[in-house]
């Protein structure tokens, strides 16, 4: 792996302060092709440096990539500007996978724009998380609970809704829980069916 990478502008990039870098590393051209990636690059996506190599960056974009987050880092890499994107991408297996991705424009002296250095921070795990908090809290949204008293009027069995008209037992608890009715019979309730038959 080379040690320097002459980016031709007058700037000459010490590739080992990076080659070993937990993050994924890469260096583009001033459209996004790669001219180079370090190993934890090639660890994270599956794809050797020769097999990256002179392809765009967005070759790693896929199916489920967010379109706005590929139409703002194209428009980054159109204007020479920074980007700071957590997209998903593609492992060389098409296996999915996040990032929080980071371009940054390189310029020389006299501010003239050519290359692009982009890390890559896996973010997979995190996500993992956040995705199984928000089912949770969605799980959480949709269910019912009781609390305080509930009012009974014991003449006829019917219970106070919330808006002040009394229902069912059976329609309250519909209504306010997640508890559905079915059919069943006591003990007590058998042994009275079962002395009236004989």
């Amino acid at each position: 792996m080379k040690q320097n990478l002459n980016l031709n502008t007058g700037i000459s990039i010490d590739l080992s302060l990076i080659a070993h870098s937990s993050d994924s590393i890469v260096i583009t051209d001033s459209k996004a092709n790669i001219l180079w990636v370090n190993p934890s690059f090639e660890h994270l996506t599956s794809y050797s440096f020769e097999q990256a190599f002179q392809k765009p960056l967005f070759f790693l974009f896929g199916t489920f990539t967010d379109k706005e987050a590929i139409d703002r880092i194209q428009e980054a890499v159109q204007r020479g500007v920074s980007s700071n994107e957590e997209i998903l991408l593609y492992r060389k297996s098409d296996e999915p996978f996040w990032v929080s991705l980071n371009l940054t424009p390189v310029r020389n002296e006299k501010h003239v724009f050519s290359h692009f250095i982009g890390v890559m921070r896996d973010i997979t795990a995190r996500k993992e998380v956040e995705r199984q908090v928000a089912r949770l809290q969605a799980q959480l949204a949709g269910m019912k609970y009781l609390d305080g008293w509930i009012v009974q009027c014991a003449w006829n069995k019917t219970v106070r809704d919330k808006k002040g008209q009394f229902i069912s037992l059976e329609k309250f608890v519909e209504r306010y829980t997640d508890a559905r009715f079915t059919h069943g019979i006591s003990p007590e309730a058998s042994e009275r069916v079962k002395k009236k038959k004989s």
